[in-house]
């Protein structure tokens, strides 16, 4: 029997430094090493005519002694050189000539299998002898840790698998990632009420704030960079900024006086196999019907969502008074409740506030078309969210507090006065925030935060919008996670928020983000252009010494009990590599 390989390393848990673990939703850092799982479950068949007797072994010490030379060597070159490929194309054919072991990278080979590029690798060096038997061994090497930590959603503010673009703004202890994270000390805009491109001027430029009472957390798979100057060329409308990243130089060995805490960790994939689109039909199918209802459908998926949804779904009728004049509504039992008609017919008497439940029943309602609604979302909740507004179209929502969970086949458009929310929006399409002037998002009702699972891109161009004065705007918690990528106009606007908000990047939807990097493709991942200070309604801007006059401030959720403050969280498994010495493991004598 192969000896089982001892555990290679300890386990590493990335603290909550700044408040208490949430216990709501967590994302899984998966941190990947080579499977030794069918390393230590090899076995030598040692029965019968095949047990092996030393005697028989011609010279087995000198053989044992030549392979344990080699594998001494493999060991030596790859501490030294780093390089498995060199080992492979040079050292190999040495062994063999000098010793006369045959040595093979068996990596991603039978049973041992590669895992998405980590540093781990098998070999094996073997020995032909006189009677024809092989001896050998197996060797194990990696540089990467391995352990599995079970992370709270909010451990990280900003994250990214595209580029983590960040043009000054205050970032409060927190943990930020991107494939690539780049800093900048001026953003760009588009002034005011025109089309007109601007940036923040040099002579007030200030670098992301990283540092307060204690250091943000970066995390960067591929580099980690900063710009000095001509960081942005502008562009007349419609087309967009562009980054110039040749300009952009390494942070670490740099003279960049805030450049946080550098982690030596790697993600290679913030959001693992996380799959939006199982995620968005399961939550259509089990939690979206009304109250404890749920629709059995195999075979349901994105392209025919539309229809099994609405066959489940009956239309809502109404009843008249004498006079022919509207009476009441008349609700279906079935799963969900198609309002199209009833509320295209009666718009008036329809209510969002109040048409969710009727004489003690909760009912979850249907639309088919555009909609804008200025009243607000109000649905029941014991304890939970039990019923879901689902809008096949654009919908905007211009007015009124919303608490609920909404679906939104189209696109979404959040704007008119301040509102408070509490609950999710799942949208498919584009997300736009565009408040009215000084208006913007609340959490007061202290329910389940403001939450956003978009498939498409969710751009933040107007919210607390203010060109009088750089006065702190109102916090609110928000979780935002989509496919594609997050665009913030914090120069124009004032964004201060506790939470989280994760791009994908994937780059597939055919919208764009309005920056593009030097060879005119689209950036896809973070982008977040603030200013400290404010722009007056001339266009000047107005800078300020003040960290609470960033136009963008993030920070960790640090307190209370958030185990119901956001509802429908998704779940990501992060592929991780922890870099470390190299450690080998060897199996026992094997005979073939």
């Amino acid at each position: 029997m192969l000896k089982m390989l001892k555990k290679l390393f300890k386990r590493n848990l990335i603290n909550n430094d700044k408040g208490s673990a949430l216990s709501v939703a967590f994302i899984v850092i998966t941190v990947l090493t080579f499977s030794l799982t069918t390393v230590t479950s090899m076995n030598v068949n040692l029965a019968g005519a095949t047990t092996l007797k030393i005697e028989q072994v011609t010279d087995d010490s000198l053989v044992k002694a030549l392979i344990r030379q080699a594998i001494g060597e493999f060991e030596d070159y790859i501490e030294a050189t780093d390089s498995y490929e060199d080992f492979n194309n040079v050292e190999i054919p040495r062994i063999l000539t000098d010793y006369g072991v045959v040595v093979s990278d068996v990596t991603g080979t039978g049973d041992f299998v590669d895992y998405a590029g980590t540093d781990s690798y098998v070999y094996k060096f073997a020995i032909t002898m006189d009677d024809g038997d092989v001896l050998y061994k197996y060797v194990f090497s990696s540089i990467y840790g391995s352990s599995v930590e079970t992370f709270d959603v909010f451990d990280y503010s900003l994250g990214t698998n595209g580029k983590l673009i960040l043009n000054s703004g205050l970032y409060d202890e927190v943990y930020l990632y991107g494939e690539e994270v780049k800093l900048a000390s001026t953003a760009p805009y588009v002034v005011n009420g025109s089309t007109t491109q601007a940036e923040t001027p040099n002579s007030s430029a200030t670098y992301p704030t990283l540092t307060t009472s204690g250091p943000s957390t970066i995390f960067s798979e591929v580099s980690y960079d900063y710009c000095i100057s001509s960081c942005f060329t502008l562009n007349g409308y419609p087309n967009p900024f562009v980054i110039n990243e040749s300009n952009y130089v390494p942070v670490v060995g740099s003279d960049l006086p805030d450049q946080g805490t550098v982690s030596t960790m790697i993600i290679n994939d913030f959001f693992g196999n996380f799959d939006y689109d199982e995620f968005f039909i399961d939550y259509l199918k089990t939690k979206a019907p009304k109250e404890d209802e749920t629709i059995t459908e195999p075979g349901m998926t994105m392209a025919n969502a539309k229809a099994t949804i609405l066959s489940y779904a009956d239309d809502l009728t109404w009843t008249t008074k004498n006079n022919g004049t509207f009476k009441k509504w008349v609700y279906p039992s079935t799963p969900f409740v198609n309002i199209t008609t009833g509320y295209n017919t009666h718009p008036s008497e329809f209510d969002f506030t109040g048409e969710f439940s009727s004489q003690g029943n909760q009912y979850s309602l249907v639309y088919d078309g555009d909609l804008v609604i200025t009243s607000g979302v109000s649905m029941d909740k014991t304890p939970t969210i039990v019923d879901s507004l689902i809008i096949f179209g654009d919908l905007t929502l211009d007015g009124g507090d919303i608490q609920g969970a909404i679906v939104v086949f189209g696109d979404l458009y959040i704007t008119g006065d301040t509102q408070d929310y509490a609950g999710t929006l799942f949208i498919l399409g584009q997300t736009f925030i565009n408040k009215d002037l000084n208006a913007g998002i609340t959490t007061n009702g202290n329910d389940y935060g403001f939450t956003i699972i978009a498939k498409d891109n969710v751009i933040i161009e107007e919210i607390y919008e203010n060109h009088v004065s750089s006065a702190l705007a109102t916090q609110f918690s928000a979780f935002i996670y989509t496919e594609e990528s997050i665009y913030i106009d914090a120069v124009n606007s004032r964004l201060n928020i506790e939470g989280a908000l994760f791009a994908r990047g994937l780059g597939v939807s055919g919208n764009q983000i309005f920056m593009d990097d030097e060879s005119i493709s689209p950036i896809n991942g973070i982008i977040i252009n603030s200013y400290r200070g404010y722009i007056n309604n001339s266009g000047v801007a107005v800078p300020s010494t003040s960290n609470t006059a960033n136009g963008f401030i993030i920070e960790k959720i640090s307190s209370g009990n958030y185990q119901d403050r956001f509802y429908n969280i998704p779940v990501f498994e992060s592929l991780v590599q922890i870099p470390g010495l190299y450690t080998f493991e060897t199996s026992e004598w094997l005979l073939e």
